[in-house]
């Protein structure tokens, strides 16, 4: 809690979210990219936006 603000807020304040840590982090959960050569290429399609409901 030291090193951010987070804790100061409350529901409905308005947050600044890094997309390509958040990206990152569901990339993971996921398991989106399983080895070094998935990961050269994006991986996200529109079938895959759609999959998942974008």
């Amino acid at each position: 809690g030291e090193e951010t603000t987070l804790l100061e807020k409350v529901p409905g304040d308005l947050v600044n979210l890094e997309n390509d840590v958040i990206g990152k982090y569901v990339e993971k959960l996921l398991g989106i990219r399983k080895n070094e050569e998935e990961k050269k290429e994006s991986g996200i399609t529109m079938e895959f936006l759609e999959e998942f409901g974008f």
